[in-house]
């Protein structure tokens, strides 16, 4: 796991009203079968660096996909609302990463069915934040 990645985990855990609704199960792309709901994933979608005559900028503006995953809608709804809270506007230092701003971009609903099958496996709601970090 990226340290930037790490940070982000630590983040949501921590944060009293996330871990209420899924305890540890936050995770790199994809949910492990088996694991009860609700869940979250998370990945970095985007990163663009900044150059400069010889070197390089040791900031990043990064684009991080935050995935709630729920059995019901409004479950998804209620758990992509307080990691939004937890998220959104945050600064500061986690795991010696420096975390220079954290702002919503963009959210959607992500149902997700099984392959073949009509049913709704379960539900989600995106989140894509753009994070700008000191790497």
């Amino acid at each position: 796991m990226s340290a930037i990645g790490s940070s982000i985990f630590k983040i949501l855990t921590d944060d009293g009203d996330v871990s209420a609704l899924v305890a540890a199960r936050v995770y790199p792309t994809f949910v492990p079968q088996g694991v009860a709901m609700p869940a979250i994933t998370y990945q970095r979608i985007v990163a663009v660096r900044a150059h400069t005559i010889g070197s390089t900028d040791n900031m990043v503006p990064a684009t991080y996909q935050i995935n709630c995953w729920a059995e019901t809608y409004g479950g998804a709804r209620a758990l992509s609302e307080v990691v939004r809270v937890a998220l959104n506007n945050y600064t500061g230092t986690v795991n010696s990463v420096v975390i220079q701003a954290v702002q919503l971009n963009d959210e959607d609903d992500i149902p997700e069915s099984i392959a073949g099958d009509d049913v709704l496996n379960r539900y989600g709601k995106r989140l894509d934040f753009k994070v700008w970090f000191n790497e």
